[in-house]
């Protein structure tokens, strides 16, 4: 009897120190939740609705990293040096194998609700100090992230936010929408990017031209776009008319100049898929990307000197959407909030008013 009071006791202790561990942001619309090992969002919901577009996990028990939902890549995307590996440095950064802290937390004069978390990269050397405001009675959340280099010298990084969409909201009827320009598929060699210059949303693959609007032919890969700098703001949604819910991002495109589609596949049924926006489109070690340079007339990595701050920002919204919804056209940010515009000449619809 003692035995099980002892292993039921150690059991409970599991489950509530787990529990502790994801922080939840919540207004009458919007119920975001965010895992403090790795500072990923691992869910987020409208009120009365329990489908969670970012339901994708993946971690690694060697290296510590915790990669699930919309997680930020820092201080690189992609591989680390053999020398950073043996250091301990997980692919995509530390920022997904540390704790993050709990710095504030408060609800505004105007309602709206802020937190604010910190992580400190141990190898790097690099400190995130990320803000979430979840604005009044809407389903916008602005996320300020304010990057500031440790070290004694000059440091080199990139940092890329990394949303993963996964079932039972992604299906093959899903919709990819973006103001992405010109763009190269992802290359195995450096070498070898950009290669082939494609336009937004084609992709050639395999000599076969996709439209990366559809997710319904089975292929997986990751695509590149530039931004253009025409634009004062980049965005990218994913919609499911099926399931009444669309999921979109909007940044400045001075902070994130390039777009990812990351598509991947299981049983030829979408099992991932990423529209990630960022500082570089290469993950490779900093080194490598530094030595390769810009990339369609832009850089494709960021340096900041002993103590230098870096801020980026960008928006996080969800929406329902009616069964014929057709995609999105533009999402727009001005000084009345943000709006959202479907294709076929629909009025648009305002996802925050200021």
């Amino acid at each position: 009897m003692k035995i099980v009071s002892v292993f039921l006791f150690f059991l409970i202790t599991c489950v509530l120190a787990t529990a502790s561990e994801v922080l939840q942001l919540s207004n009458a619309k919007l119920d975001i939740r965010i895992n403090k090992k790795g500072g990923a969002i691992s869910s987020c919901i409208l009120t009365g609705n329990d489908l969670n577009p970012f339901s994708w996990q993946s971690g690694n028990p060697v290296d510590g990293s915790n990669n699930e939902g919309l997680f930020v890549c820092f201080d690189r995307l992609g591989r680390p040096s053999e020398a950073e590996m043996a250091r301990g440095v997980p692919f995509h950064g530390e920022a997904t194998s540390v704790e993050w802290e709990v710095l504030t937390r408060f609800t505004d004069a105007d309602g709206n609700h802020h937190l604010k978390m910190r992580c400190i990269l141990p190898v790097a050397r690099m400190q995130l100090i990320r803000e979430y405001c979840l604005y009044k009675d809407s389903t916008v959340c602005r996320i300020v992230d304010r990057i500031k280099n440790l070290n004694t010298f000059d440091k080199d990084y990139n940092i890329v936010q990394h949303p993963s969409l996964a079932p039972p909201f992604l299906d093959k009827s899903v919709m990819v929408d973006s103001n992405g320009g010109k763009g190269f598929l992802n290359m195995k060699n450096l070498d070898d990017a950009p290669g082939t210059e494609n336009h937004w949303p084609e992709v050639v693959y395999e000599n076969e031209v996709i439209n990366l609007r559809s997710i319904s032919d089975g292929n997986s890969f990751v695509a590149n776009y530039l931004c253009p700098n025409t634009y004062s703001h980049g965005w990218g949604s994913v919609s499911n008319p099926g399931k009444g819910l669309m999921v979109g991002f909007l940044w400045p495109r001075e902070d994130y100049p390039w777009i990812r589609i990351w598509r991947a596949f299981k049983n030829d049924s979408p099992s991932a898929l990423g529209v990630e926006f960022g500082t570089t489109p290469l993950g490779a070690p900093l080194k490598e990307i530094r030595k390769k340079g810009d990339l369609l007339g832009e850089s494709t990595i960021e340096t900041l000197r002993p103590g230098e701050i870096s801020e980026k920002t960008f928006y996080l919204f969800l929406s329902p959407i009616h069964g014929d919804f057709e995609g999105v056209e533009e999402v727009r940010l001005n000084s009345s909030g943000l709006s959202m515009q479907e294709i076929g000449g629909h009025s648009p619809v305002n996802l925050w008013v200021n």
